[in-house]
């Protein structure tokens, strides 16, 4: 047993723990060495590991980590720090209790877990950075996903929220979304709606996942609300023309080895178009239909489609696959500004011999113009090429101009404003104004579309400062 006092050398850690294991570690990654300050360490080299005491400071893979004690198993390539511990990397902040890391596989579990899970530190994404408060009995830290086991999170004060999401399983993409599994929103300290499973994303301006009503000139009063239902993946919405509009199915998710999870779903029912404005009166009966789904990753995100398809009021009936790619987006510093460049391909065959392809590019430039205001425009361009038997599927417009303002007019009121102008016909197919009440973190708005003729009435998340 050694016993020393004072700075544990980087370099002589970096012996310590790496050149003995390199004998049954060869094939594999060896990471960077961790660094490790305490005023007391000591080296047992029946066990080969090294305890760190009073006081330690550590970096490792990223992490930077503050705790009383530090043990380093230098045979297994693990670290573990009882009693309290606060870590810290470039998307969190945490305080929670007895930290195992493995060095190897790059994750670690901390019990108790306390603090802030957010997008990666940027100036020019500073807008849309939605910092998650979050809180449960463990969390799973990995390279780029947090599990929480009966966790909670909130996009509120952490002393007061307004809401929780709560969920037995809590999974966490920084910057992209958050997935409860067996999850309930609470809202003013009542539980409101439970989910055996739902997805919030963390793109852009997120959404409470609650109902939405408004009014549309095509088809009156309605109400919408999309979120798994039963335990598998069931799309409703309620509107008067129609009743009961829904998605009915089954779904899951396989992991294939250290890539992106491939989510699957069967489905049966009758869904809406709610994406895009122009096609907003037409439904499609979906008979047994198979969509497969890469979750997002490095290379964007691959769907593909097979079924059988009616689309209402048009009576078409086709068989038909399909497969899209979405780009993951390139994103560009500019000052106080963000370029982000994302590309699109997608292809579908029909049933007859129709075929029908579409290659987008959509560039957008956003700037934040002062506390409370941004301004934003987008140009997206369409190259379509084949047939389509489905309105749904057809391409509106090929050429055009997105701009958009989101300006904060009052302490507790605000407006935005989108269009979408067709370069080739020369003027605006829709345009949008919206009116948001600001409550704190919670916005109540209320939206008028020129394409459909609707007012709708929605909640959604406001921006903490």
């Amino acid at each position: 047993m050694m016993c020393r006092r004072g700075i544990i050398s980087p370099f002589i850690l970096g012996v310590l723990l790496f050149v003995a294991p390199l004998r049954l570690l060869a094939d594999q990654v060896v990471p960077p060495a961790p660094t490790i300050i305490a005023p007391v360490y000591h080296y047992d080299a029946a066990s080969d590991t090294v305890a760190a005491e009073g006081g330690v400071l550590a970096e490792f893979s990223g992490i930077t980590l503050s705790s009383s004690e530090l043990t380093a198993d230098l045979a297994h390539q693990s670290l573990a720090a009882p009693g309290k511990v606060e870590v810290a990397g470039p998307q969190f902040k945490l305080e929670g209790e007895n930290l195992t890391y493995d060095l190897l596989s790059r994750s670690g579990i901390l019990l108790n877990p306390v603090g802030e899970v957010t997008s990666a530190p940027s100036r020019a994404k500073k807008a849309q950075n939605w910092p998650l408060l979050v809180r449960g009995e463990k969390i799973v830290l990995s390279y780029n996903t947090f599990t929480l086991s009966q966790g909670r999170f909130t996009l509120c004060d952490a002393e007061k929220p307004h809401f929780w999401l709560k969920a037995n399983r809590l999974v966490i993409a920084p910057g992209k979304s958050a997935t409860l599994y067996s999850g309930s929103l609470s809202l003013y300290g009542h539980d409101l709606i439970h989910y055996p499973k739902y997805t919030l994303s963390l793109k852009g301006k997120p959404q409470l996942p609650v109902p939405i009503v408004g009014f549309n000139k095509g088809w009156g009063a309605h109400a919408g609300f999309s979120a798994p239902l039963l335990g598998g993946r069931a799309q409703v919405a309620v509107a008067s023309r129609g009743g009961l509009v829904g998605k009915w199915g089954a779904g899951g998710e396989v992991k294939l080895g250290s890539g992106s999870p491939l989510e699957w779903e069967a489905a049966v029912g009758r869904r809406e178009d709610a994406k895009d404005p122009f096609n907003s009166a037409l439904l499609l009966n979906l008979y047994p239909l198979v969509f497969l789904e890469t979750t997002e990753g490095r290379l964007g995100t691959l769907t593909a489609t097979l079924g059988r398809i009616e689309e209402l009021p048009t009576r078409v009936l086709r068989n038909k696959a399909g497969i899209r790619w979405l780009g993951p987006g390139k994103e560009v510093a500019l000052g106080d500004a963000t370029l982000t460049l994302t590309p699109q391909l997608w292809h579908n065959w029909y049933a007859g011999g129709q075929q029908y392809s579409v290659a987008a590019l959509e560039v957008e430039l956003k700037s934040r113009l002062g506390p409370g205001r941004t301004l934003s425009l987008a140009y997206v361009h369409n190259a379509v090429g084949g047939t389509t038997p489905f309105q749904y599927d057809d391409v509106n417009i090929k050429r055009e101009l997105r701009p958009g303002l989101e300006w904060r007019l009052a302490p507790k009121w605000g407006v935005d404003l989108a269009g979408r102008y067709d370069v080739d016909k020369g003027e605006f197919a829709d345009d949008s104004f919206t009116v948001n009440a600001i409550q704190h973190c919670l916005t109540y708005s209320l939206e008028w579309r020129k394409a459909r003729g609707q007012f709708n009435l929605s909640v959604g998340l406001s921006a903490r400062e």
